[in-house]
């Protein structure tokens, strides 16, 4: 919506999301980049060609500086206009670097109610296929963090912008936006409406186009979602996420959000009608049913479905930290698959169990630093969490689990979203 009043100004010209700056920055970024060629050997080798620059790294950044300056200017002047307007959302990801190869750029951060965010994926692009949030992972758990770094980083050398402000009085906000930007103001740019709607590849690809002028009407469009059992419980818990303190240094009232979703959570049990932000996030399921390889791979042998298994295990491995309120867990199973579990995920630090429990009387042994336990013996007290230790008897463990430990406790079954027919072989 910004995108299209600002490029309805005579003095400025802009495009469908560029992307452009992305990858030159990412190429000298360890990690976050991955290529067929090896980034790593990349990284070495153009690191240390652009020692040999007399220059150093400022010379190169110059240089790359005057190359997409070059490529902006050109876009430009087939315009007629002065200025080009990048828009590109994942460039939170690279604010320092942009404010560094072009320092006297106008940098605008737009800020949202997280939650609208979250409402605004799930309408635009999810539409409600709860597993394809993973896709935009980034743009709900680092986004913010980023956004509030560069604002703070660069401090007067951006102006930021709320969408809320902009959509309640939009006559003002343009105003102060043009006058940073050294343009006239314009207010009959506010009807975008009335320029060409031709759809750009990028971008929203409906309600932009529907619209004549900004409507004040989708500030709160979040809230209508709320009686959806599977979109409370993600709200709420994205909401938890966030916290207080990041969530009101981005300039929206976390307690007048939190009073909103508890008085409108849905009158069933969320647990049973939904799953965990977390889950979604990580879409471990939608890694072993969806990707395109793995279905390519169904009728191939044995070992490869291991290994795909085994990937998977690491995955959820990673996952369950965030399920639970602290990382305390107890490890409960047969002896055999405790080692098997216990190789695959001893190099992983993102969780460490502080119990191991073997049943069936199978002696004492050593695994994740910490010696094993007769069942008995354990004190739930101690723990957030069971995880079952076993990949055919679930249903038998957590049965001894119960009748041991009470209902209360939190059992974890590690093949929980893979489906019984497939694509691996246990």
């Amino acid at each position: 919506m910004l995108q299209r009043i600002l490029g309805n100004h005579p003095d400025i010209h802009t495009t469908s999301e560029s992307w452009i700056m992305l990858h030159p920055i990412y190429a000298l970024k360890h990690p976050g980049i991955e290529t067929e060629y090896s980034s790593d050997s990349y990284l070495e080798g153009c690191t240390d060609f652009i020692s040999q620059l007399p220059g150093g790294m400022a010379e190169y950044n110059e240089h790359l500086s005057r190359c997409y300056s070059q490529m902006y200017q050109r876009i430009i002047e087939t315009s007629g206009k002065t200025f080009y307007l990048d828009k590109t959302p994942r460039y939170y990801f690279i604010i320092k670097e942009l404010h560094e190869l072009f320092p006297e750029a106008k940098i605008i951060i737009l800020l949202r109610n997280p939650l609208s965010v979250l409402a605004s994926i799930i309408s635009t692009w999810t539409k409600r296929d709860w597993y394809l949030l993973s896709n935009y992972k980034s743009d709900l758990i680092n986004a913010p963090d980023y956004l509030l770094a560069g604002l703070e980083l660069l401090n007067s050398s951006c102006i930021s912008l709320s969408y809320e402000t902009f959509l309640a009085n939009p006559e003002r906000s343009l105003q102060k936006l043009n006058s940073y930007l050294n343009v006239k103001y314009l207010p009959e740019t506010i009807n975008y409406g009335n320029i060409s709607q031709a759809k750009w590849k990028f971008g929203d690809q409906d309600t932009v186009y529907e619209k004549n002028r900004p409507d004040p009407s989708h500030a709160d469009k979040w809230k209508e979602m709320l009686n959806n059992p599977q979109a409370w419980r993600i709200m709420d818990e994205y909401l938890d996420f966030i916290g207080k303190d990041r969530f009101e240094k981005m300039g929206y009232e976390y307690d007048l959000c939190k009073t909103i979703l508890d008085e409108n959570k849905p009158s069933v049990d969320i647990e049973k009608h939904s799953i965990g932000l977390w889950k979604l996030l990580d879409n471990t399921h939608s890694f072993l049913v969806e990707n395109k390889q793995l279905r390519q791979q169904r009728t191939q042998k044995k070992l490869q479905s291991v290994e795909l298994l085994n990937e998977y295990i690491k995955l959820r491995w990673n996952s369950i930290k965030r399920e639970l309120s602290a990382n305390k867990v107890a490890v409960y199973g047969t002896l055999d698959y405790c080692l098997w579990l216990h190789g695959l995920t001893n190099s992983l630090s993102c969780l460490e169990p502080v119990a191991v429990i073997i049943g069936h009387g199978q002696g004492c042994i050593e695994l994740w630093g910490k010696p094993s336990l007769s069942p008995e013996k354990l004190k739930v007290t101690d723990i957030s969490a069971i995880i079952l230790a076993t990949e055919c008897d679930q249903k038998g463990y957590a049965a001894q689990c119960r009748k041991l430990y009470g209902k209360k406790i939190k059992l974890i079954d590690l093949y929980e979203n893979i489906p019984s027919r497939g694509p691996y072989e246990k």
